[in-house]
């Protein structure tokens, strides 16, 4: 079984995709920059996991776009930039 779903944010860009190879989920985050966790990013991220609890996996592997894995917590989240949603 492959598929494959791009979880999007509220204006349509794509944080993260999700896609089944066999038995292994891999979630490859991808905000277009450094993959850096603002709150679109963590909704993205529990989609992820709460569809991989309801596939027949045994595995997730969690990578990064060509640039990097991530860079951590969004410092505007931080700033009050990026208000939670």
């Amino acid at each position: 079984v492959f598929f494959v779903f791009v979880l999007r944010t509220p204006l349509g860009g794509a944080m993260a995709s999700y896609r089944v190879e066999g038995t292994v989920g891999v979630l490859t985050m991808d905000d277009g920059k450094m993959n850096s966790f603002s709150w679109d990013m963590i909704k993205s991220f529990h989609a992820a996991l709460d569809a991989c609890e309801q596939d027949d996996t045994k595995a997730l592997v969690i990578a990064g776009n060509q640039k990097a894995f991530s860079a951590g917590f969004d410092l505007n989240v931080m700033r009050g930039g990026d208000a939670a949603k």
